[in-house]
């Protein structure tokens, strides 16, 4: 993308992402996905239905955030986007995937967990709630090195122009 294109990309983008956060003041604004469009250490994945944003440091990466819009949800689109992320990574030379994720957010750690992911730490009153209370974080980890199959990258930009 253009530079200039980044400002309304961002904005739509924060949209998207406070729509996975409809109870909580865990979101990302417009600022700050503005930096992560154009910092090169991260890679942005993003359409009008899902994000992904990641941060590659040598032979690691954090999966910063990752959704679908609420509307999409349970086709199968935020595993396929995670896959597609692995591939990305595995091309990248990255060995490990690193994310957090709430302890109560069962559906996300059933999901992380049936792609490889494995719990490997908590970090203690992590992500501020609505309510003023705080939640506990789980810390994933994910062996890309490991994955199977090829990126198609064709289809991955035709998916996520912005990736």
């Amino acid at each position: 993308n253009k530079p200039q294109d980044y400002l309304r990309t961002s904005k739509e983008m924060a949209t998207l992402h406070s729509s996975f956060f409809e109870n909580s003041t865990n979101h990302l604004n417009q600022k700050s996905m503005f930096y992560y469009l154009k910092d090169n250490k991260n890679h942005v994945f993003y359409n009008k239905i899902s994000l992904a944003i990641v941060q590659v440091s040598g032979l690691e990466a954090d999966l910063i955030t990752i959704g679908v819009n609420p509307k999409n949800q349970r086709k199968g689109i935020g595993s396929k986007l995670l896959h597609l992320v692995s591939l990305y990574l595995k091309d990248l030379k990255v060995n490990k995937l690193f994310l957090e994720v709430a302890c109560n957010n069962k559906a996300a750690i059933k999901i992380y967990t049936n792609i490889g992911f494995k719990a490997c730490g908590i970090r203690k009153n992590y992500y501020p709630k609505c309510d003023g209370l705080e939640s506990n974080a789980s810390v994933m980890v994910y062996n890309v090195s490991r994955k199977n199959g090829k990126l198609d990258k064709k289809k991955l930009q035709k998916l996520y122009p912005t990736g």
